[in-house]
């Protein structure tokens, strides 16, 4: 685990995994051990002096949960923000989109954010539609409009445009 938050409930899943394949179930204070091992040095030092690890009498979910407590940010409720979507797609505006590549990893990585906030109603179809779309340069989407005009000779520019319609 290197910090990133998002990715605590995986390193904890991968804990997991590697424990259920032990043939000698490892003790809470083995798990405990291995988790701060497979940390990065500096998250090592930091959950090693949690009492919750020094305390040989607590358990391996008592030292998960106060590790979790050192991430709030961690929860699977939060694992996406619309802060993170936005972030996205400034850097992206900035960078730019100049081949088929970059679209595709743009968009991958939107619909991952943007499908996540929408499963949690912190984001709709139509919201996320415009924000993909702030994500492209003025000509890029003039190009993309143009297209869509071609495409759905019935529909607006100003009408919401899903990201799939916009990516198709």
């Amino acid at each position: 685990f290197e910090g990133e938050p998002r990715l605590l409930m995986r390193f904890w899943e991968e804990m997991e995994l590697h424990r259920s394949r032990c043939t000698t179930q490892p003790t809470d204070e083995d798990m405990k051990k291995y988790a701060a091992r497979y940390a990065s040095v500096s998250i090592s030092d930091l959950w090693t002096q949690l009492p919750e690890y020094k305390d040989a009498t607590k358990t391996w979910n008592e030292f998960k949960d106060a590790v979790n407590a050192q991430y709030p940010e961690a929860s699977e409720t939060r694992r996406w923000t619309r802060r993170d979507l936005d972030s996205l797609v400034d850097l992206t505006r900035k960078s730019g989109i100049s081949s088929v590549y970059d679209l595709g990893d743009y968009t991958g990585k939107f619909k991952s954010i943007a499908l996540f906030l929408e499963s949690k109603n912190r984001l709709s179809a139509g919201e996320a539609g415009r924000c993909y779309q702030q994500g492209f340069s003025d000509s890029l989407l003039k190009q993309v409009f143009t297209r869509l005009a071609i495409k759905f000779p019935d529909r607006h520019s100003d009408d919401v445009w899903l990201v799939s319609e916009l990516y198709d």
